[in-house]
């Protein structure tokens, strides 16, 4: 495609995302109103966490309307301050959690606009990241379709996150920010950044031993450093409710009641409830499988009769479902972390990066239609080494083409209702496998760096241990 069509159709792609985005926090038209439950869940968090943070990892109370607050103490404080406004009507939470529309407060609705800012502001970095678009070319096209291709990879992501007032958006914002940072030269700030992000959503954690790997030594540091501080956050409010002891110790109580009742059960029966655990549509690759061959597997959120439980093909015993499914994330997380390693010029760590991410987000017991944000990275990198290398487009254009097509859009499109066929793709697992395919390909486009890209690999330009 010639420059000016790409940038014409990137900046038009880019605009619709922008006006979808603007009529979800506007409500303009009314049917494109966020529903932001997610978000209700942050915001209960945050009141428990003003009075204490006893009860954060308790059941979900009357104004809860998605389910249990399932991230780290550290979250839960950020979120405490915006509590302290709140201008809902002055009833029973009983009666109050009835009512059609659901008043949320004016600052969950705040929340929902800032997801537009956060999408802009991560795009932006990601434009300006050291060494993504070739030196002397036209800045305008490629940071265009840099843009373009990172919200394709992602684009149920950004509306959904938007939608339920979810923080993908956030974390996607913090990784992209971080690994901005480590390629500035800033490594220890770039890795507090990436350890905060941890200790928002522990999913960003999986870029350590990437760090690691490629011995960047200040940047695994920093993110210790960035854990550790976020880790501390809710000594205010702790110190507060139970003195400057007590506070100390509730504030370890809440870290050990995260990891023993939610990561290690999580961990150790791969599900977070007792029915329905990989009903459609859930994502991940162990979901997928259990719904292809798992025994009276529940194939979708709701079931209301023997046609909505596996096998959809045969059954196989469980332990070699979510072994295969866990070989899968594996096989991707090694791919990403070897790109990451062995490719050391800008797009290919970047990529490696973003694909080592999707395989952690995926290994998880949840992996919903929001968790693609990471494709960003993916989707970016793919752009920028297409726009370096001729012959990596028509791959390159394959791994986007998978990336929206097959694990995007059936999660948008299946949400309408009467899609029954839809409905049917999404249980059948094609965005899983869409995904799977999209990171394959993405993963041989930029393992086969272009001439220029190898050089800067072997240390033509930065040195070896450049990043």
């Amino acid at each position: 495609m010639p420059a000016n069509r790409l940038h014409a159709a990137s900046v038009a792609f880019l605009v619709l995302t922008g006006l979808l985005l603007a009529g979800m926090s506007l409500g303009v038209p009314g049917v494109l109103e966020a529903d932001p439950v997610d978000a209700t869940v942050y915001w209960e968090a945050g009141e428990r966490m003003r009075a204490g943070g006893d009860e954060i990892y308790g059941p979900g109370g009357w104004d809860n309307k998605s389910g249990l607050y399932l991230y780290p103490p550290g979250f839960a404080a950020l979120c405490a301050p915006l509590t302290w406004l709140d201008d809902r009507p002055e009833m029973d939470p009983r009666d109050r959690s009835v009512m059609k529309p659901y008043p949320y407060p004016t600052v969950i609705r705040l929340w929902v606009a800032l997801h537009a800012a956060l999408w802009l502001a991560a795009l932006w970095l990601i434009g300006r990241m050291p060494g993504l678009i070739r030196p002397g070319a036209g800045a305008r096209s490629p940071r265009a379709a840099l843009a373009a291709s990172a919200t394709a990879a992602m684009f149920a992501a950004v509306l959904l996150d938007t939608w339920l007032g979810n923080i993908n958006l956030l974390i996607l914002l913090l990784l992209v920010f971080g690994l901005y940072l480590v390629a500035r030269g800033r490594a220890l700030g770039g890795g507090a950044v990436l350890g905060a992000a941890a200790m928002i959503k522990i999913m960003p954690v999986a870029l350590l031993p990437l760090l690691l790997l490629t011995r960047q030594w200040r940047a695994a540091a920093g993110m210790a450093l960035g854990a550790v501080l976020l880790a501390l956050a809710p000594l205010p409010f702790t110190i507060a409710a139970h003195g400057p002891v007590g506070g100390v110790a509730a504030n370890a109580r809440l870290h050990v009641q995260y990891m023993q009742q939610l990561v290690l059960p999580r961990v150790a029966s791969q599900a977070y409830r007792d029915l329905g655990a990989f009903a459609a549509p859930n994502s991940s690759p162990t979901a997928a499988l259990s719904r292809l061959f798992g025994r009276r597997e529940q194939l979708r959120t709701f079931a209301f009769g023997p046609d909505d439980y596996g096998p959809l093909l045969f059954a196989l015993p469980a332990p070699v479902i979510r072994a295969a499914g866990l070989a899968v994330c594996l096989a991707l997380y090694g791919m990403g972390a070897l790109l990451a390693w062995r490719r050391r010029d800008a797009a290919g760590w970047l990529g490696g990066c973003g694909i080592a991410f999707m395989a952690a987000g995926m290994a998880n017991v949840l992996f919903w239609h929001y968790h693609l944000a990471g494709m960003a990275l993916v989707g970016a990198a793919l752009a920028a080494r297409m726009g370096r290398d001729a012959g990596a487009r028509r791959g390159g254009a394959a791994a986007l083409v998978c990336a929206f097509a097959l694990a995007n859009m059936p999660h948008l499109l299946h949400r309408i209702p009467g899609n029954q066929a839809l409905n049917w793709l999404v249980i059948w697992g094609v965005p899983t496998w869409g995904l799977v395919a999209a990171l394959v390909l993405a993963w041989r486009v930029l393992w086969r760096a272009a001439p220029a890209d190898a050089a800067m690999a072997a240390g033509g330009e930065h040195g070896t241990d450049a990043v």
